[in-house]
């Protein structure tokens, strides 16, 4: 089986239905169970030998410059022990980690895949699951 690494960086939290209420200063409150995803999502792991690893856990809404460094520098550092990356990322700002990451590790000549969901995993008629699926099957 390939091994792949799988880093999660924030996202809302499964159990939140209520919105801000026009308290914008608190935002989303991250998910408590990314650590422990594989159980939530069993499947995962015949497809592949998943190491998780919780790079950060905050709202992706406040993910910026530095968190994409740290990132970068993550993959890289575990490069040699891996066949593939994959992280699991909040929607608002998913598009600049990706653009961020694809200028700081051009040329890695190894998968990196981000993927994200429209709805929290817990919830019902989650995206979550099969996102993540696909995302490790592809």
């Amino acid at each position: 089986d390939p091994e792949a690494s799988y880093n999660v960086d924030g996202g809302r939290d499964p159990h939140l239905k209520e919105g801000t209420g026009g308290d914008y200063k608190q935002g989303l409150v991250p998910a408590a169970i990314l650590a422990d995803l594989k159980e939530h999502v069993p499947e995962l792991m015949s497809f592949a030998n998943l190491d998780v690893k919780v790079a950060f856990n905050r709202d992706s809404s406040r993910v910026g410059p530095q968190d994409w460094i740290s990132l970068a520098k993550m993959i890289h550092q575990h490069r040699s022990k891996y066949h593939a990356f994959l992280i699991v990322h909040g929607t608002d700002t998913m598009a600049y980690t990706a653009s961020a990451l694809s200028l700081m590790l051009s040329g890695f000549e190894k998968p990196i895949i981000i993927t994200g969901s429209q709805l929290p995993l817990l919830l019902p008629r989650s995206d979550a699951r099969q996102n993540l699926i696909d995302s490790i099957t592809c």
